[in-house]
């Protein structure tokens, strides 16, 4: 799987989950480290007045509309208390 698929399980598995109810957009620049320490940069030498004078700059690709439906949401709470018992259980694993 590309990251791009990887993107996309993400923001529509985990965005009801963790952000109930808040869309996820996914930014055209892949690489937010970088633009983040650009916009750092810019900001600090006066390139923008604010910060959301800055955010009004970004590109976002696409835009993960969250899923409120209520089965949905059990749906990931159970995978997720799944995942987290296999993570107990992997804590104290021996070879």
């Amino acid at each position: 799987m590309n990251d791009l698929g990887k993107i996309k399980i993400i923001a529509n598995g985990h965005g009801p989950l963790l952000y109930h109810n808040l869309d996820t957009e996914q930014p055209a620049m892949r690489d937010t480290t970088v633009q983040g320490i650009a916009f750092a940069a810019g900001l600090s030498i006066g390139l923008w007045d604010d910060y959301s004078q800055l955010i009004g700059q970004r590109s976002i690709e696409k835009v993960f509309e969250s899923n409120s439906n209520s089965n949905y949401i059990q749906y990931i709470q159970d995978n997720y208390n799944t995942w987290l018992r296999a993570v107990e259980r992997g804590k104290n694993w021996e070879q």
